[in-house]
């Protein structure tokens, strides 16, 4: 009886196992990134960001041959500074798209490319750092305003801090708290309501200056007329990085110089808000690569 009850243990104690072995090679990973970039580089080249025939599916460990999540055979181009919104019904690999994106999943089939680099070794690790992604439930830390905020960036200085709280449209919010960048807020951002915990992490994602930022439904809990004039300030950033947005709602979409919709894993359809910015399509980008060479 002993033995079986040991046997379940190390069942049920298996799966984590793997995710530490996971995490060790993620970390080797990290110490040949910096190998190879002596110079501590936190960007990849300039250039478009290209998905190239991107498969992944979350349900082809299980030996499911009708597999229905993930993305399938994804061809994509996302120019640097443009702003794209994502949108779709629930299920339809938005969010596994942006996982992709960020560099958390590796394609099973496919290539992703940023600045005509592959991401995969070295590279993830340093495109990590050249990305801020704001969830639609954020967290903080039971901490101050300005740990939470240095947390993504530890260099930063106050005028810093200020300059990106002014941005998201959070800077009166801590001036008015009796402790202003001390002050608490508690576990998971208790003390905060909805909005002022979205507007916080979008500071926090901004304080990192990142090359591109990931919005996931991040601005959802703010009101419309807010969530408006937060989206005109970060579209006047400078240098403004690029930005893909993921919601549901309309409005939040009307800042997007595209839009995407998604459905089973893939891109049906694709709208412009404006002309003002050069759009390209998989096969654009692929009949101009064939140019240049």
């Amino acid at each position: 009886m002993q033995l079986q009850l040991d046997a379940q243990h190390l069942a049920r104690t298996l799966p984590a196992y793997e995710k530490i072995r996971e995490l060790e090679t993620d970390l080797a990973v990290a110490e040949a990134a910096t190998v190879a970039y002596p110079n501590h580089a936190r960007v990849l080249p300039d250039g478009p960001i290209v998905f190239r025939r991107v498969s992944f599916s979350h349900y082809k460990d299980a030996g499911l041959s009708d597999s229905t999540g993930g993305v399938r055979d994804l061809n994509l181009v996302i120019e640097p500074g443009s702003i794209v919104g994502i949108t779709g019904p629930s299920g339809a690999g938005k969010t596994t798209f942006a996982d992709l994106l960020v560099g958390l999943y590796s394609p099973q089939s496919g290539e992703i490319c940023v600045g005509g680099v592959p991401l995969h070794g070295p590279s993830v690790m340093v495109w990590r750092n050249a990305v801020s992604y704001v969830a639609q439930d954020p967290y903080l830390f039971h901490d101050t305003i300005r740990r939470n905020l240095l947390w993504a960036a530890p260099e930063a200085n106050e005028a810093a801090i200020w300059h990106v709280l002014c941005m998201v449209g959070a800077e009166n919010i801590v001036r008015n708290m009796s402790q202003g960048l001390d002050a608490v807020v508690g576990e998971r951002g208790g003390l905060l309501s909805g909005g002022e915990r979205q507007r916080l992490c979008l500071a926090r994602a901004m304080l990192r200056r990142p090359h591109l930022l990931v919005l996931d439904e991040a601005t959802s809990a703010i009101d419309i007329e807010g969530e408006n004039a937060l989206l005109d300030r970060l579209l006047r950033a400078t240098p403004r990085p690029t930005i893909v947005m993921i919601a549901h709602r309309i409005e939040s979409l009307r800042h997007c110089q595209r839009v995407l919709l998604f459905d089973r894993g893939t891109v049906v359809s694709e709208g412009r808000s404006n002309n003002a910015f050069p759009v390209y399509n998989f096969k654009d980008y692929q009949r101009a690569e064939a140019t240049a060479r």
